[in-house]
Order: structure tokens, then C-alpha cells, then sequence
């Protein structure tokens, strides 16, 4: 869901910044295991995405091989991400300064899930169970709906 999220920026020309996408890289990494094959391939699905978030072309076609070894498939071909989407942290400058005063501006007045003043739509805290409410807003609002 998270990778269909994703692309929903990337088709629509939304702007996003994402942070944290080293530690998403290692949560990702730490659920798959080449050769394991489980019921679904998400957690290879987002590994390979937080991979091209970094930008990671040897990691990514290294873990891509895996993946193709595991579920004995074509290996996924790599897309370097565009230009509206990106990562914020260290070494990015601007984008972590400009995704942090968006997400505290957004803070002042609006709870997780809602756009602020900035006109930055706010994820704040952990990402743990159920959050279908603020995904489905998250996807209106990469589909350019006014969300307020």
C-alpha cells in the first residue's frame, strides 16, 4: 500500500518529502530473506523502493536479483525516483530544513493527517497498526485534492 502510495505522487506531480528513508531501508531489509518465499512480496516490495528513494542503483539491482531468485521472477527493472519526490535527512540541505518547518508549521494547529498553513500535508509519530484514515487522506491529497 505503501509503494502504491508512493507512485500516486510520483504520477500525479505531488510535491513529497520523505524522512527516514535509511531506517525504512533497514526495517524493509530486516523482514525478507532471499530464498524465504512468503505469502506476499511488501516487505521486498518496499526494500527495493527505499533502495530507489536513496538512490541506490547497486544495492537495489543486488536486492533485485534476490527477489528474482526468490519468487522465481523477472527481477524488477530500476527508475531512478523524479524530481517531486525526496529525501530529507542528513546531507540533504534544504529539503530536511524546508520538510521540517512544513511539518512543525502543519503542527501548530493540525493533527496527524491534515494539511497546515504551509500547504505540507503531516504524518507525525510512529507508523504502527491500523492508519487507514490518514492513508486514505495522504492519497487524496497526492491526487490533489484539498484536504483542510
Amino acid at each position: 500500500m505503501l509503494c502504491a502510495l508512493l507512485d500516486d505522487f510520483a504520477v500525479h506531480g505531488r510535491e513529497l518529502v520523505v524522512m527516514g528513508a535509511p531506517r525504512l531501508r533497514e526495517i524493509a531489509r530486516a523482514a525478507i530473506e532471499p530464498g524465504r518465499r512468503d505469502a506476499g512480496d511488501g516487505g521486498w516490495k518496499l526494500a527495493l523502493l527505499a533502495l530507489r528513494l536513496l538512490g541506490d542503483k547497486q544495492a537495489f539491482d543486488d536486492l533485485s536479483i534476490d527477489y528474482c531468485v526468490t519468487y522465481e521472477v523477472s527481477p524488477p527493472s530500476w527508475e531512478p525516483m523524479p524530481a517531486n519526490v525526496r529525501v530529507a535527512g542528513p546531507g540533504t540541505g534544504s529539503d530536511a530544513a524546508r520538510a521540517a518547518r512544513a511539518s512543525s508549521a502543519g503542527a501548530a494547529s493540525a493533527r496527524s493527517g491534515q494539511v497546515g498553513e504551509s500547504g505540507a500535508f503531516a504524518l507525525r509519530g510512529e507508523i504502527a497498526g491500523r492508519m487507514a484514515e490518514e492513508l486514505v487522506a495522504l492519497r487524496g491529497f497526492a491526487h490533489g485534492a484539498a484536504i483542510w
